[in-house]
């Protein structure tokens, strides 16, 4: 850290300001959108400035597209600069799929990565495309269209919601149905009420009764349950008189609605509750553990998380006790370790129960990136990271996950970085820090913005001077 503060004082007698900028986004496609005197350019990775300061806004490019405004209107740009449009829009946004949306005298429309508008400016409001769908909205109507701006169907809809796979669930005249992509409905059914596709079918209901429909609009089996969830897995979850089953795609109920409570399959397996007891089943019903737990969590890694009692312990896959409930509280399992709470302590221990990480901790995270995050209390509560040897490295008032192979730290209110071996990059002096993106990392400091790669140096910004417009 020394020898970064000292770097950092000879570079400021030379005359090197590193904090330039007035506000500034993050990199992108190499180049950063950044401000200075109330205009906007863009730098590259270099700190060369390749688009000049005269924007009055710039977003980041996406697509090889910029939406930026000058002059109180919005218009797109190229990396190079290059007009794509006119700046005559008031509104506009960033390019998602290569498709921006703009509002232009009271309409709105869209235009692709080339600047071209797609189909006509005449909506009142266009959503975020989805699945290369996106509804709009005219003279109070719902409909959709296409990544070509066409129309797809006709819009005279009461609502409608996003498609999810090939299907869109709209509302006309108080009853719901689906369309497919072409805007064609579904056998023309219309119901009391409906939601979204799940594993090819949707649950309907007519007349105060739930059920099911296939991707060709057929009846599942009966529409006689008072409630009924999404499919997943092949199984679809049944309530019928507060009791909980479940019924294949054939309307079949493969396991009868005799549950107090039941979650959606998962890896083969659901987690049910009868008499206030948790166990898990396979698809057929069959019982993978027997009705003793207190509480059990999802699936994670192989292992399930079980509570008996006031302890804590693990299954696997099959409903076998791996590891034997003696823990006051235990988290799940992430990169083969679980976080365990013991006597006041946290520890780790692997998938056979064995203790890796010893009872030490006030504080943990799970491991992410092949650190987890944990604290350990002094006349204050020290946060830092703990390798999968068990050793506590650092010492700060606030530690974050690493992201590209850095993490942020804070200590006395101020942010810095560390690399894996938990060493310092920065010095610990930034107002604000944001995780690193593209080789670099946006940092602010006395209400100026720069940058740092991932050695701790900082982007050179000396050919800047004197080319504000």
């Amino acid at each position: 850290m020394e020898f970064k503060i000292l770097l950092y004082l000879i570079n400021m007698l030379l005359g090197t300001n590193y904090f330039e900028f007035d506000d500034a986004s993050e990199f992108s496609e190499g180049m950063a959108a950044v401000t200075r005197k109330g205009k906007w350019g863009y730098i590259d990775t270099s700190g060369r400035l390749i688009i000049q300061f005269k924007y009055d806004f710039a977003s980041e490019f996406s697509g090889g597209t910029a939406v930026v405004q000058s002059g109180g209107k919005w218009g797109y740009i190229s990396h190079d600069d290059s007009k794509l449009t006119q700046f005559v829009f008031t509104e506009a946004t960033s390019l998602i799929n290569k498709i921006g949306i703009v509002k232009y005298k009271g309409h709105f429309g869209i235009v692709d990565h080339s600047g071209k508008i797609l189909g006509k400016i005449q909506y009142d409001e266009i959503s975020p495309f989805r699945n290369n769908r996106a509804i709009v909205r005219r003279y109070g109507r719902y409909g959709f269209i296409d990544t070509n701006g066409t129309i797809i169907g006709k819009i005279k809809y009461d609502y409608a919601w996003d498609f999810t796979g090939s299907f869109a669930r709209v509302e006309l005249n108080g009853k719901f149905g689906f369309i497919d992509k072409h805007g064609k409905s579904l056998k023309n059914l219309f119901f009391t009420n409906a939601y979204d596709f799940s594993d090819n079918a949707a649950p309907v209901e007519i007349n105060g009764k739930w059920g099911y429909i296939n991707s060709s609009g057929d009846i599942i089996g009966k529409i006689k349950y008072d409630k009924v969830t999404s499919f997943n897995e092949a199984r679809g979850g049944v309530i019928l008189n507060n009791n909980y089953g479940f019924i294949d795609k054939y309307g079949t109920e493969v396991i009868h609605p005799k549950y107090d409570f039941s979650k959606q399959f998962s890896s083969g397996l659901a987690h049910v509750i009868l008499k206030n007891k948790h166990a898990l089943i396979d698809k057929w019903g069959n019982t993978v553990t027997k009705f003793l737990y207190d509480e059990i969590a999802d699936y994670s890694e192989g292992m399930v998380r079980f509570k008996t009692g006031k302890r804590y312990g693990f299954l696997d896959i099959h409903g076998k006790e791996i590891i034997k409930p003696k823990f006051d509280y235990a988290f799940d399992f992430s990169e083969g370790l679980a976080g365990v709470f013991l006597k006041n302590k946290w520890g780790f221990i692997n998938k056979k129960g064995a203790i890796v990480i010893k009872f030490q901790f006030d504080r943990i995270h799970s491991f992410q990136s092949g650190f987890a995050r944990v604290a350990k209390r002094t006349h204050f509560l020290d946060w830092g990271f703990s390798s999968k040897s068990g050793k506590f490295l650092g010492k700060f008032q606030w530690v974050y996950d690493f992201k590209n192979h850095r993490a942020r730290v804070m200590l006395n209110g101020k942010y810095g970085f560390v690399n894996k071996l938990i060493q310092l990059i920065t010095a610990v002096e930034f107002d604000s820090a944001y995780d690193f993106k593209d080789n670099f990392a946006l940092v602010k400091r006395k209400g100026k913005w720069s940058f740092v790669n991932k050695s701790g140096k900082y982007l050179s910004i000396k050919q800047l001077k004197n080319k504000i417009k």
